[in-house]
C-alpha cells in the first residue's frame, strides 16, 4: 500500500521531540545544534534533570520478551484490538498504526482515550493521533497534557498542538512559554514558529534560557518584518555565540536587501564563527562581501566593513521589510489583448493541446481572465492535458481526483508546500474548490483550506464558505479562522447562520471571525454569548462586541479581566488594545503585576489606548522587559490612574 501523504506538520512533530530529547555537544563550525546541545558540565537543572533521566529510559526500545510477546498479541489482534491490550508494546504499536495509516471518519474512543495511558509513550503517541484525527476537543486535551508528570509527553503535547494549529492551540502553548521546563519552552517557541504566531515566538528573544532564545533566532527565517528584523538586531548582541549563529543562518534566507544590514553587522563583531559565516552567506548573495577579510586584523576588517556597508547602502535604499515582502513575487503583467482571448479560445474550440502549451508564458493569466472576465467553463481536459503538465500546483490539485486515499492526502500535502513558496493563482484555487466539494476526508480538507490560508481573494472564500458545512468541527473551526483573517461584508451572512454551532470551539471561531468585521449591522445575537459557559465563546464574545463597539462587551472584558485563567486574561488584554477605550486604562494598568504573557499583551494595549502619551517604546526595550513595564507603571502613576488588578 502506497505510504500515506506526511504533511509537513507530521515532520515538525518528530523534529520537535529531537530536538528536545537528543544531547548532541556543541559543534566546532556555525552548525544548528540539536537539544540541549550540552557539553562538559552543562546539566538540566531543575525540573528537567528530575525528569529527563527517567524519560530517557522510557523511551528507549521494548526489552526482548516484551517485544516478543507484542508480535505474538499482534498476530492474533486486529489494530484496533491493540488499542486496548493489556501490553503497553502491542498498544503503541497500535496507535503507530494508525498515525501510518489513519482512516476516515472520526478518532476512535479506546485510542482517544490512550491519551491517560499508564505507560508515557502511549500517552505521547496518543497526543499525536489527537492533533491530526481532527477530534473536537482536541486542543482542550492536548493543553492538559501540559501537566503531564512526564517530560516525554508534555513534549509530545507541545509537538501535538504545533501540528493541530488554530487560536486554542496557540493560547496553550503561549502558556507553556510561561510557565514551561526549559526544553519545554524551546519546543513551544518552534512549535509557535510553525504555527506562524509571529509576536509568540518574538516575545520569547527575552527567556532566560540561551536554547529558548536560540530556538527564537532560528525561527527568524519566517518572519522577515519589521519586528522580526528588531528582534534579529537584538539577538546579535545575545551573550550566547549559538544565538548570533542562529541569527545568521535565519536571516540568509530573507530577500537581500532586508538581511544584508543584519549580516553587515554580524561580519562586524568579535566572535569569529559568526563573522566567517555571516560573510560566506552575504559573499553568496552579494559578491562585493567575497572580500572581507575574515581571517585579517581588526583595523583591516573595519575598514573593509566599512566600505562594504556605504556600497551596500548605494546599492540598495533601506527597505521596509513588511511592504518588501508584501509584494515579493507579484510582477506587474501587461494587460489581456482581446486578440489573445481569440487566439486561445480557438486553441480550446480545437483541443489543440500543443497550441496552448507553446503560448507560454501568457497562457494561465489569458485562461483567467476567460474564466473571471468573460465567464467561459473550461473543458476539463484542459487541466489535467495542459495546465497539470506545466504548473505543479495544478498536477497536485488534480491529484485529489478519484485516486485512492492515500494518493489523494499525499497530493494535498504537496499542494500546501507548493503555496507556501508561491500563492496559488486565482484559477487554481477555483479548481480546489471544485474538486474538494467531493472530498469526504476531513484531512484533505484541513490541507485544503492550509493551501489557501493566506489568500484574500473571493475564489478562497468560497472554499471556505463550503469547509462551514463539512461534518468535521476542525474543518469547520479552520474555516472560520480562514474568514477572521480575510474579513469581508459578504462573510456576516454565512457566519451568523453559524450561531446555532455546538462545538464550542468552532462558536469561538464564528463569534471571532464576525468581530474582525468592519460593522455589523446588528450585534444583537452575539449577546447572549456573553454568558456561556464556555469561557473562551464568551471571551470571543466580549472582544467581538467590544470590537464592534457595543458597551455590553466592554464590560464583560472588565469582568474576564477578573478569571482564573492566565490565558484568558493575556487575550482580554490583546483584546482591550484592538479598540481603545481609556475607561479600560485602570484594568490593563492592573495587568502589569500578572504573568509575563499578561504583561506583554498589557503593555502593548496601553500603547495603543494612550494615544499620543504612550511610553515610549520605537527603540526602547522589548514589551514585557521589567523596563518597560517599569516605565509604564511610571506613566500610569504620572496621569494619576488608579489601578483595577485581576
Amino acid at each position: 500500500m502506497p505510504a500515506p501523504v506526511r504533511f509537513r506538520s507530521a515532520r515538525l512533530g518528530a523534529a520537535l521531540l529531537l530536538v528536545a530529547l537528543a544531547p548532541v555537544a556543541p559543534s566546532a563550525g556555525c552548525q544548528w545544534m540539536a537539544w540541549p546541545g550540552a557539553s562538559q558540565g552543562d546539566g538540566i537543572a531543575g525540573e528537567d534533570a528530575r525528569s529527563a533521566a527517567p524519560d530517557a529510559a522510557l523511551s528507549t526500545p521494548a526489552s526482548s520478551d516484551e517485544t516478543l510477546s507484542a508480535r505474538d498479541e499482534s498476530t492474533e489482534e486486529r489494530p484496533s484490538d491493540g488499542f486496548s491490550s493489556r501490553s503497553p508494546g502491542v498498544r503503541l504499536e497500535a496507535v503507530e498504526h494508525w498515525l501510518k495509516e489513519p482512516r476516515p471518519g472520526p478518532l476512535p474512543d479506546e485510542l482517544i482515550e490512550l491519551r491517560s495511558d499508564r505507560d508515557p509513550r502511549v500517552r505521547a503517541a496518543a497526543l499525536s493521533a489527537l492533533a491530526r484525527g481532527g477530534q473536537e476537543q482536541a486542543a482542550e486535551h492536548l493543553r492538559a497534557a501540559l501537566r503531564d508528570h512526564e517530560l516525554q509527553v508534555r513534549l509530545a503535547a507541545v509537538a501535538a498542538l504545533g501540528e493541530l494549529g488554530g487560536s486554542e492551540a496557540e493560547a496553550a502553548l503561549a502558556e507553556a512559554l510561561d510557565s514551561g521546563a526549559e526544553q519545554v519552552r524551546a519546543a513551544a517557541v518552534a512549535a509557535l514558529a510553525h504555527a506562524g504566531a509571529e509576536q509568540a515566538v518574538l516575545d520569547a528573544a527575552e527567556d532566560e534560557s540561551w536554547r529558548v532564545r536560540r530556538e527564537v533566532a532560528r525561527a527568524l527565517g519566517a518572519f522577515p518584518s519589521r519586528n522580526g528584523l528588531r528582534t534579529a538586531e537584538a539577538l546579535l548582541d545575545d551573550p550566547s555565540p549559538e544565538v548570533h549563529c542562529a541569527v545568521v543562518r535565519a536571516v540568509a534566507d530573507w530577500p537581500l536587501e532586508v538581511a544584508g544590514p543584519v549580516l553587515l553587522r554580524a561580519m562586524a563583531g568579535e566572535g569569529y564563527r559568526r563573522r566567517s559565516e555571516a560573510a560566506e552567506l552575504l559573499a553568496a548573495r552579494w559578491s562585493p562581501a567575497a572580500g572581507f577579510p575574515v581571517d585579517g586584523p581588526a583595523l583591516r576588517r573595519n575598514e573593509v566593513l566599512a566600505r562594504l556597508e556605504e556600497a551596500f547602502r548605494r546599492e540598495f535604499q533601506r527597505v521596509d521589510p513588511g511592504a518588501l515582502i508584501h509584494s515579493a513575487g507579484v510582477a506587474a503583467r501587461p494587460p489581456i489583448t482581446p486578440e489573445q482571448l481569440d487566439r486561445v479560445q480557438a486553441l480550446l474550440d480545437r483541443r489543440d493541446t500543443a497550441g496552448l502549451a507553446a503560448t507560454d508564458p501568457e497562457l494561465l493569466p489569458v485562461l483567467e481572465a476567460l474564466v473571471f472576465d468573460r465567464k467561459h467553463l473550461l473543458p476539463e481536459w484542459v487541466y489535467g492535458e495542459v495546465l497539470a503538465r506545466r504548473d505543479a500546483a495544478f498536477e497536485a490539485i488534480e491529484g485529489l481526483g478519484p485516486e485512492g486515499l492515500p494518493d489523494r492526502r499525499r497530493a494535498a500535502g504537496r499542494l500546501v508546500e507548493l503555496a507556501r513558496q508561491r500563492p496559488l493563482s486565482r484559477l487554481a484555487v477555483a479548481r480546489l474548490h471544485t474538486l474538494i466539494l467531493a472530498e469526504p476526508d476531513q484531512l484533505v480538507w484541513q490541507a485544503a483550506l492550509a493551501a489557501v490560508a493566506a489568500d484574500p481573494g473571493e475564489q478562497a472564500a468560497g472554499l471556505a464558505y463550503a469547509a462551514i458545512g463539512h461534518p468535521s468541527p476542525e474543518v469547520r473551526r479552520r474555516a472560520c479562522e480562514h474568514l477572521a483573517a480575510h474579513p469581508a461584508p459578504g462573510h456576516a451572512k454565512v457566519l451568523l447562520a453559524s450561531l446555532t454551532e455546538q462545538s464550542p470551539s468552532v462558536l469561538a471561531a464564528v463569534v471571532r471571525a464576525l468581530g474582525s468585521l468592519d460593522r455589523l449591522e446588528d450585534t444583537r445575537p452575539l449577546r447572549p454569548l456573553l454568558m456561556s459557559k464556555h469561557e473562551t465563546v464568551a471571551l470571543e464574545a466580549a472582544r467581538s462586541l467590544h470590537r464592534l463597539g457595543d458597551p455590553s462587551g466592554t464590560e464583560a472584558l472588565r469582568r474576564l479581566a477578573q478569571s482564573d485563567d492566565p490565558a484568558v486574561r493575556r487575550e482580554v488584554a490583546r483584546a482591550i488594545g484592538e479598540r481603545p477605550d481609556p475607561t479600560l486604562l485602570p484594568v490593563l494598568v492592573g495587568m502589569l503585576d500578572d504573568r509575563v504573557s499578561v504583561r506583554r499583551a498589557a503593555v502593548a494595549s496601553l500603547d495603543a489606548i494612550a494615544g499620543e502619551q504612550p511610553p515610549p517604546a520605537a527603540d526602547g526595550p522589548s514589551p514585557g522587559t521589567a523596563e518597560e513595564v517599569e516605565r509604564c507603571r511610571r506613566w500610569a502613576q504620572q496621569q494619576g490612574i488608579v489601578t483595577s488588578r485581576p
